[in-house]
């Protein structure tokens, strides 16, 4: 059992399976999407998780960059699901398809988070750098047709996207989706300050339009929708805010990362993570996990700018 020095329990894991990514989010990167990676085996990040979950990990989430872009990224999920893991997957869903969403259907994967900071095909374009708008809607539509548990998750910027919060609340719920919108965080080399806007601002104003009621932790979905705050939209949708820096919510963290350079970090928001590559045994690997776990912070210290990019932390 892995429980931190503040006695939180850990069970839950990210981990990028690539830094690499066909869209180019200013926030999100720091290289040119083609530029060529060195990307670790699959069969080492297997290696690590197989040792967490004898320590307790029981869910992960697999994302990147865009995992997607892995050829074989539906066999790594297989491999894990014998571990008797849930496994989640977070993806732009460019690249995904009928034939793919049923191979992970038929591997029980229930859960899937969808990035998409916009409905507009122009700003998509500006933030994206690509116009597969249409096909991201297309494969939503599709996931939205399957038994899962599929959520939005949308980064707000101030005077960029934060003019279309009740549109996508309405286009969430059109898809049998959570909403969940996400304050822009201070990460990587590209973070622009002037773009950040607190949710609070989004929240007081929709609570003064009678539009919201606080979701408490005892209503039935909550255990299933992450990290935040949620609410019940015009009396029958459920939406999420997620607030790190304006209302953060650490003391209940339970996860570990593992990152697409192989490190292991502890905490998004703290610049320090541990080096996997090349450890020797198992037990190497435990006594590193140990160290990590050691680490972690209380709380989050985005007091300065994080250095690596979001889509080699994991997005």
């Amino acid at each position: 059992m892995l429980i931190d020095k503040y006695g939180r329990k850990i069970t839950y894991l990210r981990v990028s399976v690539t830094e690499r990514c066909n869209f180019n989010c200013t926030y999100c990167s720091s290289t040119d999407p083609t530029e060529s990676v060195n990307e670790v085996s699959l069969e080492d990040y297997l290696r690590i998780i197989k040792v967490l979950s004898h320590l307790g990990i029981n869910r992960i989430r697999l994302t990147g960059g865009e995992p997607f872009l892995r050829t074989d990224f539906v066999e790594f999920i297989s491999e894990i699901k014998k571990l008797n893991i849930d496994v989640a997957i977070t993806t732009n869903a460019s690249l995904l398809s009928e034939s793919i969403i049923t191979k992970l259907d038929k591997l029980n994967i229930k859960r899937f988070n969808v990035s998409l900071d916009t409905l507009n095909k122009n700003r998509f374009y500006e933030i994206t750098k690509t116009r597969l708008l249409n096909r991201v809607i297309e494969n939503i539509k599709i996931l939205s047709s399957y038994d899962i548990n599929l959520k939005l998750n949308c980064v707000i910027m101030k005077s960029i996207n934060s003019d279309e919060v009740e549109e996508f609340i309405e286009f969430a719920s059109k898809h049998n989706a959570i909403i969940r919108f996400i304050e822009l965080m201070p990460i990587g080399p590209h973070y622009n300050k002037q773009l950040f806007l607190p949710l609070t601002e989004i929240i007081d104003k929709l609570i003064k339009k009678k539009k919201l009621k606080e979701i408490t932790p005892d209503y039935g979905y909550f255990d299933n929708l992450g990290p935040g705050r949620y609410f019940i939209y015009n009396l029958n949708k459920i939406i999420g805010f997620i607030t790190p820096l304006s209302n953060p919510f650490c003391n209940n963290c339970n996860r570990l990362r593992i990152t697409s350079k192989l490190t292991l970090r502890s905490c998004l928001g703290y610049n320090y993570e541990i080096d996997l590559k090349n450890v020797s045994s198992d037990d190497e690997i435990k006594l590193k996990i140990f160290e990590a776990l050691q680490t972690k912070p209380q709380k989050y210290s985005f007091d300065t700018t994080i250095k690596d990019c979001m889509r080699s932390i994991g997005g």
